[in-house]
């Protein structure tokens, strides 16, 4: 039998500002964005939120968290967008695989 899963995989698009199209992201930027989303979302219990930095190539990032924050990183981070105008995209979520393929979130509509 399957038993309810304990990590949801998350493939992130990051959105650069218009002021700075090509402007490169790292691992700890990466980071201070998605905590500023969850804090900015749901304040203390945001922050409390924990996730890890799977994997980061260009502008595409893949992150883990609890299968029970699915939700809400799902809507802070699709909904977030900073000072200076960057933001995230969900590409897709999966609860099995790593490369997050599972969901679509509809862009491709």
């Amino acid at each position: 039998s399957i038993r309810e899963p304990g990590w949801v995989y998350l493939h992130l698009q990051h959105i650069p500002s218009i002021t700075s199209p090509n402007s490169t992201i790292d691992n700890a930027t990466v980071n201070l964005h998605i905590t500023a989303a969850l804090k900015s979302f749901l304040g203390l219990h945001g922050a409390a939120i924990s996730f890890d930095i799977l994997k980061l190539e260009g502008r595409q990032v893949w992150i883990r968290a609890s299968a029970e924050d699915r939700a809400a990183c799902v809507a802070a981070v699709g909904g977030w967008i900073s000072s200076s105008g960057e933001g995230w995209r969900v590409r897709s979520w999966s609860h099995w695989n790593a490369s997050a393929l599972g969901r679509d979130s509809g862009q491709e509509l």
